[in-house]
């Protein structure tokens, strides 16, 4: 059996978990910045997933996932966002309730 180095180093997810009971990948990205940087150019609407589900919060964390065997890796940010009746504008818009920054 052929052996190979090891990879080194991380990725960095970006997973919903606004349910308690599972989490879906959003994103993988190469560096913690680039999953901020996608976080912060976004509301739940841009996402992949359908959050009309959710009756109005969002929950989203980035997980630093070392290459190879691991688990679900460890929590670096939580976002949420609750959605939110915005009279002017007359309708509902989703707001950032943690930045966690």
């Amino acid at each position: 059996m052929k052996k190979y180095a090891p990879l080194t180093g991380s990725v960095f997810e970006i997973v919903d978990n606004t349910n308690d009971e599972q989490y879906w990948t959003l994103g993988i990205f190469p560096t913690i910045g680039d999953a901020m940087a996608a976080l912060d150019d976004c509301s739940p609407d841009d996402m992949p997933e359908d959050h009309y589900e959710y009756e109005g919060f969002c929950r989203v964390e980035i997980r630093e996932r070392k290459y190879g065997w691991g688990g679900t890796g460890k929590s670096i940010l939580t976002r949420e966002w609750t959605s939110e009746y915005n009279e002017a504008a007359d309708d509902y818009e989703w707001c950032i309730r943690t930045p966690n920054r």
